[in-house]
């Protein structure tokens, strides 16, 4: 196995975790197009890729562990802290091996769940 079929597979296994703690634990109380913050969801609205993720459509069509790790701030107060921290630790493990990037849990960011 080289590198990127190692870094592929290696984000395949960490969505598989990720997907089932945001399953078990529903953080962003995702309906439809709407999460705990708003309608429709900024994190797939607006994003990193600009105006909005390329990748999302009605449902979000790319299993990638950036987007699935990270919650905003509203949605980390309203979950439970053992889905948190293993959000975190997926993240560590994503990050170690550059599969992902900020923001991180505890960093700032923009989102709609920020005071202006």
């Amino acid at each position: 196995m080289n590198d990127i079929e190692f870094k592929l597979a290696l984000n395949e296994r960490l969505c598989d975790l990720a997907e089932l703690m945001l399953f078990q634990y529903d953080p962003c109380k995702k309906k439809g197009s709407a999460c705990l913050v708003k309608d429709p969801n900024p994190c797939c609205v607006y994003t990193r890729f600009g105006d909005s993720c390329p990748h999302w459509t009605d449902k979000c069509n790319f299993r990638n562990i950036w987007c699935k790790v990270w919650i905003c701030d509203t949605a980390v107060k309203d979950t439970k802290p053992e889905c948190v921290e293993v959000l975190k630790k997926i993240q560590e493990i994503g990050k170690l091996y550059g599969l992902l990037g900020s923001p991180f849990f505890g960093e700032n960011y923009v989102g709609a769940d920020k005071p202006k």
